[in-house]
């Protein structure tokens, strides 16, 4: 009798109020604990009084303030990859309860860094959709720094980008998913000139580059490792316009391998050459290093065979 009250008096001193755990995950979502409350239609200080219960019942600080921003610790993400799950198993619940099959259309909340082209993102995103139709996808575009800030708020599930985050997001973590190797492409007219010999005839070519992006540095670190100095004639962001301006011969200009198809049906180009140890490299980050999301591990898994299948040719 005795052990048993000792087991529920333990019981008690680690019992998790959800009633708490449901504030601290509403103003993550929200961003701020001013947002939070008119969602909860509760007062400013009895939300952060809440907020404070449940940090004093795990044993730390759930948020920080970064100056005007509340941003989670460490800590804070944690817990919030773990009330996403919960409340994610309470809504099946409910399905379940109510006679719906459970999970039904569950949401992938991605987002996707601007520079990776949308041809190969469409790609990687087919794997996550599957074919059971029980999971359809959200997609968010823009740069890493702003969707790792979603990402930490817990407002997308994964971020795809072709570099891994800043060091000092210490609380964000990237996975490998794989790499595709980078071609030259141009005009014939640009082939007799500059195509017969590679890289030493690209001397004083003209070249179409990304604006910005790992692609655009591992091309800058090439052309300089190699001492050549060729004449930029275009800079874009959009990997599309890219491939447009040099394919009406404004210069030689890049092309992922997985495109090469697409490029070579839509345009009167030829493949240059491969500038030897240029590829670009994909990455899914995600609040964490554990994934605990079962469509984000398997949105992983089939995005890294995909991958694979892509850098050898095969789609």
């Amino acid at each position: 009798m005795e052990l048993g009250r000792a087991s529920l008096r333990r019981t008690a001193m680690y019992h998790l109020n959800y009633q708490h755990l449901f504030y601290f995950h509403t103003v993550l979502l929200e961003g701020s604990l001013t947002a939070a409350a008119v969602r909860l239609r509760l007062t400013h200080p009895t939300l952060s009084a809440q907020v404070r219960s449940l940090e004093t019942s795990l044993g730390g600080q759930l948020f920080e303030r970064r100056g005007r921003r509340l941003v989670p610790t460490p800590l804070g993400v944690q817990v919030g990859g773990y009330a996403a799950e919960i409340f994610l198993l309470g809504s099946e619940l409910v399905e379940v309860a109510r006679g719906d099959p459970p999970g039904k259309m569950a949401a992938l909340r991605v987002g996707i860094v601007g520079n990776i082209p949308k041809s190969i993102s469409l790609l990687l995103l087919e794997e996550a959709l599957g074919t059971d139709g029980q999971t359809f996808v959200q997609v968010s575009e823009g740069t890493l720094a702003r969707l790792g800030d979603e990402l930490t708020a817990g407002r997308l599930n994964i971020v795809l980008a072709d570099s891994v985050p800043d060091p000092t997001a210490r609380h964000l973590r990237s996975h490998f998913l794989g790499e595709v190797p980078i071609l030259f492409y141009g005009t014939r007219i640009l082939q007799r000139r500059f195509g017969k010999r590679l890289p030493g005839t690209l001397a004083g070519a003209p070249v179409v580059l990304p604006g910005q992006g790992s692609l655009r540095q591992a091309l800058q670190r090439w052309f300089t490792e190699r001492g050549l100095h060729v004449r930029t004639t275009g800079e874009f962001d959009d990997g599309a316009m890219v491939r447009a301006f040099g394919a009406r011969g404004h210069g030689i200009f890049p092309v992922r391998k997985p495109l090469r198809a697409e490029v070579e049906s839509t345009n009167d180009v030829v493949c240059l050459g491969a500038p030897e140890g240029v590829v670009e490299r994909y990455y899914a980050i995600t609040a964490g290093a554990a994934i605990r999301n079962r469509n984000v591990a398997t949105f992983v898994e089939k995005a890294t065979k995909r991958l694979q299948r892509l850098a050898s040719g095969d789609r």
